[in-house]
């Protein structure tokens, strides 16, 4: 997912610039909102991954293994909770970019680079799309026959093909996404008056706020 993530967030930064440099006033304003949205659900998606990343170690089924069944089955309940979270973030960042107007707005070009770079056009398990799907099917319909079968789910969120997870590679990327996204943020705040960032902020981290949803991690 980090990986994904990173190509996802420079194509966003650089069509955020673009609008910066090319559309009018009124017509940046309008984009704001989506673009601020767009901004916090990839902060969440990032910071609860590396959270997640971080609880679950390189070998998220051997922790579970080691552990007593209460401690387990209390470990893997935050994990699924966090999990779910992170499924409709993934899918939320999906609506914003294939159904929303503000890309045709920020760049003609940039939809179909979106397209690509998310995977929606392939069925590639460790593509955005496939990572998202998986975790969206899974919270709606959970599957599992085992606590290893749940314990595997971090590293499908990953984007691993197996069960380990590249803890070295993770933390290098969490890192370029962040720094990235801060990137992204500072450049969609100039697409219009600080008074209206101000708001149109506050009114996008209400609307993609997850933290009191699906229970707490």
């Amino acid at each position: 997912m980090f990986g994904e993530l990173i190509s996802l967030v420079d194509l966003l930064r650089g069509g955020a610039v673009d609008a910066s440099a090319k559309k009018a006033a009124a017509k940046r304003r309008e984009a704001v909102l989506p673009m601020l949205e767009t901004y916090f659900l990839l902060k969440d998606l990032v910071d609860e991954g590396a959270a997640l990343v971080t609880d679950a170690g390189p070998q998220p089924v051997a922790k579970i293994q080691t552990m007593s069944d209460h401690d387990a089955e209390a470990t893997l309940a935050a994990w699924d909770v966090a999990l779910k979270r992170q499924a409709f973030r993934m899918r939320a960042v999906s609506q914003l970019i294939f159904g929303q107007e503000f890309l045709e707005v920020v760049s003609p070009e940039l939809r179909e680079k979106l397209y690509a770079v998310v995977g929606s056009k392939f069925s590639r398990a460790t593509s955005l799309h496939g990572i998202g799907a998986a975790l969206f099917f899974r919270a709606i319909f959970p599957v599992e026959k085992s606590d290893l079968d749940r314990a595997r789910y971090i590293a499908v969120m990953a984007g691993e093909n197996g069960e380990i997870l590249n803890m070295e590679k993770a933390e290098e990327e969490i890192s370029q996404l962040r720094e990235g996204l801060e990137t992204y943020r500072a450049v969609v705040m100039k697409l219009a008056s600080a008074d209206e960032v101000m708001s149109l902020s506050a009114e996008a981290r209400k609307r993609t706020d997850l933290s009191g949803t699906h229970g707490k991690s």
